[in-house]
């Protein structure tokens, strides 16, 4: 392994250093901050003026969009000295992060509801473009770990919002929008063997604008020592990885095109329900291609037209039955662990957004969309040294191999094309109401038609102040591994399986000045022929259950109390979550404070999780979950105009917490200590 990585760096570092040297040499740079001060400049006040989008898909202010939401700026990844989007993630209401104990991955859940560990449940946009797969769903189980640097801003939006999406903007969406113009390179360096190399490099020549971003990171991963499972013996595991993003735009007139590449492995991983160190990997690819038109045809009418290519190819490998576990039920009898490698799971993506915006005088804005995705996949092979079939069917006795010679299907050959069609209106009644209406139509040759209907109404009652009520209806059609997971002897598909669809009512304070910004909101969410896992014959499977509800409290608020010092803090509370969403905390809370001078800056952040359980409540061996605070700092340092250095120190506490298995494991999942990262921008 350890030679394939030096030809796989070796291989992106080459590529990327050619990239770089040509945008450098061809494109001239935008402009960069001419003062250090301007590089730590940030009030709540310039916050108020970013706009936000992802709601409607209309740029609006914070105070008159309809829906929950939170904003942060590129601004504020640079104070909080935060990489990732799985690290910023908890300091929005309601959002939670737990690490995956099956594929490495963060997954990221909104309102208390999480099924498997992709985070399927929320959507991902990219510049409007989606991130995920039809394989397992969530966009982080996707591209792992999503970097900020060339991020503008990222919108967290809870609730119903399928009108204009369709299927996973269910319980939330997550936008997340480029910034064309930025220039920077920042290395960094930390604990567990992390390297990491994030640049953007932006410009304009001869009426061409375009922009390249880079992530390259290599992070060795923390060591944990865990009983294996059945046997109770301590095994030695690390949860590191590897991985490449690139994204390329390209914009000539009314046209652009966009390029997104994603690669990242990891071997030798932590794996909660794992025997070994030894054998254990995954690999995950995936890219977009994309070519778009958007023209501004007369003052009242413009339209956006984007279609594009996707692919997605996941691949994993582990020991799931210890030495000597198969002897009595295998033939050839053998003792040798079950080995297993997943491979030709691969799907293909061609889908084409059609999008139509009308502006009747000041008080109508109608857009009117369509959205076509024909998806593809290969039958998913599990290559191993025993017939899972015959395991999974108890049909004994199970034949062996000394090799993975022993090919069986374990996700079904399936397609699927999915159409929908949507109509929204936001009719702006006076200065001081506003209500949108949305209307969205899907058909799916798996899942069939669903209808999603939501309603808005804001009213300002001054300048600051406005008061939000909406309605909305969601959907999320089942993932292939939901339905075709197949010859698995503990997890099923269902072929059977229906869409799961909520209904969602939200009541929402919000004020805003130029020192305060403050929200308060409850929401109650209805699921209907909600997914879950369930007991049959000794195995789990996916079904639909019964209807559930789930409810809450969430707020935050914003304070610029001098000149040099913003805080933020934010809370969640469910009063009431389904039955089978015991793993998922009752109350989330976070706490940023920044203090910023014309040289330098330093910031503290925090996130608090309450406690919840491991297994199902009235079980044998049940597992209560201890709530935690996680406490982190940096500072910054601006050397020299283009210059800066900063220091952070993740988990400053060294707090020991742990998070519940999504597979039922007994093992729950330890997650990392206190580590210091070193990083060195350049701004060019």
């Amino acid at each position: 392994m350890a030679c394939d990585y030096l030809k796989w760096r070796k291989k992106y570092l080459l590529g990327y250093a050619f990239l770089a040297y040509c945008f450098n040499v061809c494109l001239p740079a935008q402009s960069s901050p001419t003062q250090p001060a301007e590089f730590f400049s940030l009030s709540l006040e310039e916050l108020l003026d970013v706009k936000v989008s992802g709601v409607t898909q209309v740029e609006s202010e914070i105070l008159w969009s309809p829906a929950s939401i939170n904003l942060f700026d590129k601004r504020s990844f640079r104070l909080l000295n935060i990489d990732s989007l799985h690290q910023l993630t908890p300091l929005a209401p309601g959002f939670h992060v737990a690490r995956a104990d099956d594929d490495n991955n963060p997954s990221i859940a909104v309102r208390g509801r999480r099924i498997g560990s992709s985070g399927r449940e929320v959507l991902l946009l990219l510049d409007g473009m989606r991130i995920d797969n039809w394989y397992s769903g969530g966009g982080t189980f996707t591209v792992p770990d999503i970097s900020l640097f060339g991020l503008q801003k990222v919108e967290f939006i809870r609730g119903a919002v399928s009108q204009l999406y369709g299927s996973n903007a269910f319980t939330g969406v997550i936008n997340l929008v480029s910034d064309p113009t930025l220039n920077e390179t920042k290395f960094t360096l930390g604990q567990n063997n992390l390297y990491r190399v994030q640049s953007n490099i932006a410009g304009e020549l001869s009426g061409v604008q375009q922009k390249l971003f880079m992530d390259l990171k290599k992070d060795g991963g923390a060591s944990y020592d865990i009983p294996q499972p059945g046997t109770g013996e301590n095994v030695t595991l690390r949860d590191g990885s590897e991985g490449a993003v690139g994204h390329y735009q390209v914009h000539i007139s009314d046209w652009s095109g966009h390029a997104l590449f994603s690669h990242f492995t990891n071997d030798k991983y932590y794996v909660a329900g794992d025997f070994s160190p030894e054998f254990s990997g995954s690999e995950r690819t995936f890219y977009n291609l994309s070519l778009k038109h958007e023209k501004q045809w007369t003052a009242s009418y413009r339209s956006h037209i984007q279609g594009g290519y996707r692919y997605f190819d996941y691949q994993i490998n582990g020991e799931f039955a210890p030495s000597g576990a198969l002897f009595p039920i295998s033939e050839p009898p053998s003792s040798l662990p079950l080995w297993v490698e997943l491979r030709n799971n691969q799907e293909h993506e061609i889908w084409l957004h059609w999008k139509n915006y009308f502006q009747w005088g000041n008080w109508v804005t109608t857009l009117l969309g369509l959205e076509f995705r024909d998806i593809d996949r290969s039958a998913a092979l599990a290559s191993g040294n025993y017939d899972l079939g015959a395991l999974s069917r108890a049909e004994y006795p199970i034949a062996s191999s000394d090799d993975l010679s022993i090919v069986t299907t374990a996700v079904g050959e399936a397609d699927d094309q999915l159409l929908g069609a949507y109509l929204q209106t936001i009719l702006s009644l006076g200065a001081y109401d506003q209500i949108t209406l949305g209307l969205r139509q899907d058909e799916s040759d798996v899942s069939g038609g669903r209808t999603s209907p939501r309603i808005a109404w804001v009213h300002k009652f001054r300048e600051s102040f406005s008061v939000k009520a909406i309605y909305g209806e969601a959907f999320r059609v089942p993932v292939a591994n939901e339905l075709y997971l197949e010859n698995n002897p503990v997890l099923l598909g269902n072929p059977n399986l229906k869409a799961e669809t909520v209904k969602t009512s939200e009541l929402i304070a919000f004020f805003e000045n130029s020192r305060v910004r403050f929200q308060l909101g409850y929401f109650d969410s209805r699921y209907n022929n909600a997914i879950s896992q369930v007991a049959v014959d000794g195995l789990r499977q996916f079904a639909n259950v019964e209807a559930s509800r789930s409810a809450g409290v969430e707020g935050n608020m914003s304070y610029e109390f001098h000149e040099n010092w913003i805080g933020r803090v934010n809370f969640s509370h469910l009063t009431r979550k389904p039955d089978d969403q015991y793993r998922m905390p009752d109350d989330l809370a976070g706490l940023i404070l920044t203090h910023q001078q014309k040289y330098w800056h330093w910031s503290y952040y925090a996130n608090y999780v309450s406690e919840r359980d491991s297994n199902p409540p009235g079980s044998d061996q049940p597992i209560k979950l201890q709530s935690y605070w996680l406490h982190n700092l940096s500072a910054g340092l601006q050397l020299s105009k283009p210059y800066l250095i900063n220091l952070a120190v993740d988990n400053l506490t060294n707090t020991e917490y742990f998070e519940a298995s999504m597979g039922d494991n007994l093992n729950v999942i330890p997650s990392r200590g206190r580590a210091l990262r070193l990083e060195f921008v350049l701004t060019y």
